[in-house]
């Protein structure tokens, strides 16, 4: 199976206040963030991280701690805090590309995904049905919990329980338009 999400800003204490996160301290965030995390995803899955792993922080070992924990292969779109941090990751990461186009197929039917960490305001195959997935904006900071303008989806932990999403998810919130608007 193959999942995404974004923005889980392990070790960062300020993303806890900043984005209204339901935590006491960073300690509970990353234990409920991991436990989640493989909830979901099983070893042999593939997660597309789309940014923001950590936040101007961590030695090597902290890193390393976290994604040992993590079931599942990770690839990784980085995002905006993830640059300096980016060669701690690669032991564990398949690969980091900055933006990344993928082609599932789901019931016969071949879907395009545009993944990029920032919402992109256009994007190739927009207007025949790609889907971008994206993370970067926060709950606090985005008035809509999920972007639904052409298909577009914010993959930001925060709106789904702090777990990945799966494809087949995504796909299903398009076809059933079951996208949500706050």
């Amino acid at each position: 199976m193959i999942f995404f999400t974004s923005d889980q800003h392990w070790g960062h204490k300020a993303v806890i206040w900043m984005s209204n996160r339901p935590f006491e301290n960073v300690h509970e965030m990353n234990l409920y963030m991991i436990e989640k995390w493989n909830e979901v995803v099983g070893e042999d899955d593939e997660v597309y991280f789309l940014g923001d792993f950590m936040f101007k922080m961590s030695p090597n070992t902290f890193v390393q701690n976290v994604l040992s924990k993590l079931n599942g292969k990770i690839y990784l779109i980085p995002g905006n805090h993830d640059k300096r941090y980016l060669k701690k990751y690669m032991d564990r990461v398949e690969w980091a590309e900055k933006y990344h186009e993928l082609y599932y197929t789901h019931e016969e039917k071949e879907y395009r995904f545009i993944l990029f960490h920032n919402p992109i305001y256009s994007w190739d195959g927009m207007w025949r049905g790609s889907i971008h997935l994206h993370g970067h904006t926060h709950r606090n900071t985005h008035d809509l919990y999920f972007e639904s303008i052409g298909h577009k989806l914010n993959v930001n932990c925060e709106f789904f329980d702090y777990k990945p999403i799966s494809i087949v998810e995504v796909i299903n919130m398009f076809k059933d338009k079951k996208i949500i608007k706050k």
